[in-house]
């Protein structure tokens, strides 16, 4: 009697656990309907590896929907076209990305999408597959493959025929001229060349350089002269004037502003001569106290 009422409570227990099980499982499907859902769209060139039917849509990391559909896009065939099923109130915006992470150990993979600012202007939202990383790994491998074989290329250029009979040319014009430098006879020749060169540029410092001081000299003697003769006519043009001012102020001429400006001019000139006289006296200083130093280092200050 007593085995008989512990099974009755035990089958009544178990009957109690199926039915608050049902209540909760009713509870749950009433409260999802309760939650309004928009459709979103990804199409992508190809199925992204570990994505299928009820995969999980993450926005920034929280689970907010998942994949309800796969299908070939229709107006271009040849592309994948992804329906996800996400909460309205997630806040995804035009310029969002979906990332695909994957999981290594279960080999299930989900959809992460981040956060955007742009408004959507359809209502057929699509959003853009972010670029994976094995795909990124694979571009960069290609593009590192491409540099590679372009280096190849040129190297193959660098060693071709035409360019080691080059090499191998210069290679032996080099050897000949090393063994030009390296004999007697012509080692002989560049030291008489340079003795050559010494003699010529003593020459230069010695002889040509007084002859130019001696040039010059007259040059600035003849100066001296001609500013001599031009101070006469100034004398000369001075009594005149003094004349004519004379007469001009008696009221006898009366072209004084015509010839005042012509002979202001001329004094102005004659001024600037003496500066350009006296100018070439101190070169003439500088020469003859050191040549070398004049013609040189000069030269090599400018």
């Amino acid at each position: 009697m007593e085995n008989r009422n512990s099974y009755t409570i035990v089958g009544l227990f178990f009957t109690l656990c199926i039915i608050l099980f049902a209540v909760f499982m009713w509870w749950m499907s009433d409260s999802d309907k309760n939650i309004s859902y928009e459709e979103y769209y990804i199409v992508a060139d190809e199925l992204p590896s570990g994505i299928r039917v009820e995969s999980q849509v993450k926005f920034v990391g929280v689970v907010v929907g998942s994949v309800s559909k796969i299908e070939f896009e229709k107006s271009v065939p040849e592309r994948i076209r992804l329906t996800l099923k996400i909460r309205s109130d997630v806040p995804i915006k035009k310029d969002s990305l979906a990332d695909v992470e994957y999981q290594i150990v279960s080999g299930i993979s989900t959809l992460n999408i981040s956060r955007g600012s742009e408004e959507f202007d359809t209502n057929y939202k699509i959003i853009n597959l972010k670029e994976g990383l094995f795909s990124q790994l694979t571009n960069k491998a290609q593009n590192i493959s491409d540099r590679i074989n372009d280096m190849f290329v040129n190297v193959d250029k660098l060693i071709s025929d035409e360019n080691l009979k080059h090499l191998q040319t210069t290679l032996v014009n080099i050897d000949i001229l090393t063994k030009s430098l390296s004999d007697e006879a012509n080692l002989k020749n560049i030291n008489e060349i340079l003795k050559n060169l010494n003699g010529i540029s003593a020459n230069i410092k010695d002889t040509k350089i007084n002859e130019l001081v001696i040039n010059l000299n007259n040059l600035v003697n003849n100066a001296n002269n001609m500013v001599v003769k031009f101070n006469g006519l100034i004398g000369g043009f001075d009594g005149v004037q003094e004349k004519l001012n004379s007469k001009l102020s008696s009221g006898e001429y009366d072209f004084k502003q015509t010839l005042q400006p012509t002979l202001d001019q001329t004094k102005e000139f004659l001024t600037n001569f003496e500066k350009t006289l006296r100018q070439i006296r101190n070169t003439l200083n500088r020469l003859e106290d050191n040549p070398y130093e004049f013609f040189f280092k000069d030269v090599k200050e400018r």
